[in-house]
């Protein structure tokens, strides 16, 4: 961390509040936590970091890694000590408003979840509270959280207890060695979007150029070879499908209903999953082979066993299905253009930088959570499933 320096930030100016309310904002605008105490918006959101930093900056503390270079901060904590009148200072700073402003539903679900008498174990107490834990969303993955906490432990004379939302920084904390005191479910309208896979998200440190030249050797392109499609069948339906329990399909935006397909419980019980991924490049899949058509459309089951408009309809679902999710996670690398000589256009430069996920940790998350005991005769209809009327 040669350029970055952490220190703690004492009487903040008014600009250090307000690009600590941004890093906030922008951090944690799509955590449920976030989104159910202020109603989902976004000004509210702003309100209440501005009213956690303003008590923080009087009666907390604040620490925060700055680049040496920009003199931007790039990650923050705020927190308050045990003696802190933290709800006093936040009330003065104007939470009144802050609630006023909110809709009856979201002032019913602070009173249930929010204004109540601290459950942590007598042990925990004294303690460093840390209520906001921030790194900007452009440089995350670099390490710069890890070394902020690391910091804080090192300056604190007292325990420190922090909040963890969300699975993925439940993990984060542990592996700075936090242990867990206490935990509760949180219900909002927001529900508690969270795929058990998530935890395996791991970013590369570095960049990766994709290579989008035309002649790009890979083992996925190419003529038709067993080397190719072992190369496909391993990231796509070579994945197996893993088991979820009732809270997980809860997580992921799902009901218990009678049609929803489980292992029997002589086979370990609960619901039958696919990643996504593994769903994508199956289709992505079925597409290059339709490129390749004269040498598949001889050989492919999935060609010679059906009929034309059967597999066309699958493959416009294939484009539907990858259209969706291109745009929901729309890419926002940018293409450069050249001079090329022998053309009259500027040639797109399709070898762009992005930040990736380490895909082959996801791989290995499904594998190590794959269901590979259970042969396909076993999976069948139980007594109380009541099949749909019409295909989800």
């Amino acid at each position: 961390m040669e350029a970055i320096r952490f220190f703690p930030l004492v009487n903040p100016t008014p600009d250090q509040i307000e690009e600590m309310i941004h890093i906030a904002v922008e951090c944690f605008e799509s955590v449920i936590m976030n989104r159910a105490m202020t109603g989902d918006s976004p000004k509210n959101s702003e309100a209440l970091f501005r009213l956690t930093f303003r008590a923080a900056a009087i009666e907390g503390n604040i620490f925060v890694c700055q680049d040496d270079e920009s003199d931007k901060i790039v990650a923050l904590a705020a927190g308050f000590g045990p003696t802190s009148k933290f709800l006093g200072r936040r009330r003065s700073l104007g939470f009144y408003e802050f609630f006023e402003n909110l809709s009856e539903e979201t002032k019913a679900w602070w009173k249930d979840n929010v204004m109540k008498p601290s459950e942590l174990p007598v042990n925990v107490q004294p303690s460093l509270k840390l209520l906001t834990f921030a790194t900007q969303v452009l440089e995350q993955r670099k390490g710069y959280g890890s070394y902020l906490m690391k910091e804080i432990m090192k300056v604190s004379s007292i325990p420190i207890c922090v909040n963890a939302v969300t699975d993925s920084t439940v993990l984060f904390y542990r592996r700075l060695g936090f242990k867990t005191i206490s935990s509760s479910e949180v219900s909002s309208t927001y529900g508690s979007w969270f795929p058990p896979a998530n935890v395996a998200i791991e970013y590369q440190q570095d960049l990766t150029t994709f290579n989008g030249s035309f002649d790009f050797p890979s083992i996925y392109r190419g003529d038709p070879t067993p080397q190719v499609d072992d190369a496909w069948f391993r990231i796509s339906t070579g994945i197996r499908t893993t088991r979820l329990t009732l809270e997980q399909l809860r997580k992921i935006g799902k009901e218990d209903t009678l049609s929803k397909v489980k292992y029997q419980e002589a086979d370990g019980g609960g619901y039958i999953a696919a990643v996504e991924f593994s769903h994508q490049l199956h289709c992505l899949n079925l597409l290059r082979k339709y490129v390749h058509f004269d040498y598949y459309g001889q050989s492919d089951p999935f060609f010679t066993e059906s009929r034309p408009e059967t597999y066309q309809r699958h493959l416009e679902h294939c484009i539907e299905a990858l259209r969706q999710a291109l745009m929901c996670s729309a890419d926002t690398g940018m293409i450069t253009f050249e001079w090329v000589r022998g053309f009259s256009m500027p040639y797109p430069d399709f070898n762009t930088k992005h930040r990736c996920r380490d895909f082959e940790k996801l791989v290995a998350w499904q594998t190590a959570n794959g269901v590979n005991d259970v042969p396909l005769d076993r999976i069948v209809r139980l007594n109380e499933e009541v099949d749909l009327i019409d295909v989800p």
